[in-house]
């Protein structure tokens, strides 16, 4: 499946888009594999997931800080199973920067974070505590308090000391389309079927492969063996039962897809630094 192309468009009065999604609101419109030539700014308060932006696969927890470049396929990240969760979303055009932003010398740090995010930027717990603050506009803000909220945050986001680039390539060519394609189905199959057993046969058979050729194909889009992926897929799929669910932890264990007890305790303790129970109580004495 190709990425969807999302059409994006801005108020006659803004020169960006804003969105803001609210626990129990309805979900972005975008909420599959698509690219759009904008730039992108995600901001989630009190979620954790799977990231997949490009080429580059893990997961976030905690709340997520983003700066995608353009034409960068991306699944939604928004993640509503935590209370007080909310999800804001920028995206603004190549024109927003070269004719509005380019032509103050104050911006110069601007325009070098646009050529840093093309890859796409993830910003550590320092950044996101900082913009945390003033991530949502006032409800009653004017277009032009908008536009200096966004250039404060991007200011922000510039003088960041803790972002990571996500080293994720924009689709160019015919091959990376297909790359893309393997690798929307690959995950797409994790996604549908962590529970059970997935069988890397079965799996490579799916997107034309042979097993090894599958596996060495997976680790160099996203730097993981499936295994290691799939199992921490696995974790933060248990992290979110343990709260959100009134399960044992018995059946945390097989609902997020570990057959065997001894396994889960040891990779969720490494994962976590918790022990499954003690993250469970931690978890729920949070949400009081």
């Amino acid at each position: 499946m190709r990425p969807v192309i999302e059409s994006i468009q801005n108020n006659s009065n803004q020169s960006f888009k804003l969105s803001i999604y609210d626990k129990g609101a309805p979900p972005c419109d975008a909420d599959y594999w698509h690219i759009h030539p904008e730039y992108e700014i995600v901001y989630i308060h009190n979620g954790s997931g799977p990231r997949h932006v490009g080429s580059h696969v893990s997961n976030y927890s905690d709340g997520e800080l983003l700066l995608l470049g353009p034409n960068l396929p991306h699944l939604p990240l928004g993640n509503q199973l935590y209370p007080d969760n909310f999800e804001v979303v920028v995206q603004f055009s190549e024109v927003f920067f070269w004719d509005k932003v380019a032509a103050f010398p104050e911006c110069k740090s601007l325009i070098e974070l646009k050529n840093r995010c093309l890859q796409g930027l993830a910003f550590g717990a320092a950044t996101r505590q900082k913009v945390s603050s003033y991530i949502r506009p006032a409800a009653n803000a004017t277009e032009l308090e908008k536009l200096l909220w966004l250039l404060r945050l991007l200011h922000d986001l510039a003088h960041a000391n803790d972002a990571t680039s996500l080293q994720a390539y924009p689709v160019h060519t015919e091959q990376k389309q297909a790359d893309y394609d393997r690798l929307k189905i690959i995950l797409s199959q994790i996604v549908n079927n962590y529970s059970q057993e997935i069988s890397l046969d079965q799996l490579a058979a799916d997107v034309g492969l042979t097993k090894n050729s599958l596996c060495r194909f997976f680790k160099k889009l996203t730097g993981q063996s499936i295994l290691e992926y799939l199992t921490t897929y696995r974790l933060e799929i248990a992290k979110q039962l343990l709260v959100r669910q009134e399960l044992s932890i018995a059946e945390v264990v097989y609902q997020s897809g570990f057959n065997d007890p001894s396994f889960f305790y040891k990779k969720f303790r490494a994962f976590t630094g918790l022990s499954p129970k003690a993250f469970q109580q931690n978890g729920k004495a949070s949400m009081c």
